[in-house]
């Protein structure tokens, strides 16, 4: 398939994901601030990214 035609699938691909259902987006909101809260309660311990990426390079 030329790349034109490869690129036109896949933006229609991209753009089908983009149907918000209200409820999903509703429960990722809700948990998206409740990790903030726990993150600024101090409850986790907040990895650098490096870090977490060299020991994935590491396996």
């Amino acid at each position: 398939m030329p790349p034109l035609y490869r690129a036109m699938l896949a933006e229609h691909l991209l753009n089908s994901l983009d149907e918000i259902n209200p409820e999903i987006e509703t429960a990722w909101n809700r948990e998206i601030s409740n990790r903030i809260e726990a993150i600024d309660q101090g409850k986790f311990t907040l990895i650098p990214a490096d870090q977490v990426l060299q020991k994935l390079r590491n396996r």
